[in-house]
């Protein structure tokens, strides 16, 4: 990484894929462990034991649906947000809090979300024709793009 250049690894010790990537294992391993448990016969004690019932018990319960519902929410939520960068010594726990409290915001009103992303644009719009003006006044030739 060359010197004095901003990135995630920096502040967190970690790659950015590391996160999504526990993520995704946890979520194969409990959905693998409930798929182990397959079919199973039951009988009962009056019936002989050539009339067993199998049932089918490779389905989606409510719990799972939910879990993979909430799975997916918080994935895409988290993948979506980019905060700013805090600052050269903010810490991995400060940069992990304002990313999630930016990503609860984004589940309860993603709208707010939007409002903000357009705040910044216009805001940088407003110091892009700011520095114009001023390049223009000094007599420097060029626009900021």
């Amino acid at each position: 990484m060359r010197k004095g250049r901003l990135s995630y690894e920096r502040y967190s010790g970690l790659p950015q894929s590391t996160g999504m990537l526990s993520l995704s294992l946890l979520f194969h391993l409990f959905t693998s462990l409930e798929a182990c448990n397959g079919t199973r016969a039951v009988s009962t004690s009056d019936s002989p034991p050539a009339q067993e019932v199998e049932f089918d018990t490779n389905y989606r319960s409510t719990l799972d649906i939910v879990w993979s519902c909430l799975l997916t929410i918080f994935a895409c939520t988290w993948i979506s947000v980019h905060p700013n960068v805090l600052g050269y010594r903010s810490t991995w726990q400060q940069t992990f809090r304002a990313r999630m409290e930016l990503m609860l915001w984004g589940i309860l009103a993603p709208e707010l979300i939007v409002v903000f992303a357009f705040r910044q644009w216009s805001g940088a719009r407003k110091i892009k024709q700011e520095m114009n003006a001023m390049a223009k006044r000094e007599g420097m030739y060029g626009s900021v793009d």
